[in-house]
């Protein structure tokens, strides 16, 4: 008998999600080669709720980056956590990140 209880966390409807919650949920991914998260790091670049899909955009750090898929898959996984719907993610390369994407408050962590 296992003493540990897994809660499932009950989904939200679509028609209640916001930029807020979905931003929430990406907060807890982190890129495992800077340990910040991707909305910290600056790769989300935007976020659309639509009646039948959620549409990121995001970017990485280089077009080499070998943790590509990883953080895409975790960014549909997360938000799948909170709502029932299909994820599109779009990577992109304009505008190309640079370190001054990186938030005001992690940048004076850095320093």
């Amino acid at each position: 008998m296992s003493i540990f209880k897994f809660i499932k966390k009950e989904k939200t409807k679509l028609s209640n999600i916001t930029i807020k919650d979905i931003t929430k949920v990406l907060n807890e991914v982190i890129d495992p080669e800077t340990n910040i998260n991707i909305i910290d790091l600056g790769l989300i670049y935007d976020i659309k709720i639509y009646k039948e899909k959620i549409n990121i955009k995001m970017t990485m750090t280089t077009p080499i980056c070998p943790m590509t898929s990883y953080l895409i898959d975790s960014v549909i996984q997360s938000i799948k956590e909170i709502v029932d719907i299909p994820v599109d993610v779009e990577l992109v390369w304009e505008p190309r990140w640079n370190r001054e994407m990186i938030s005001e408050e992690v940048k004076n962590h850095l320093v």
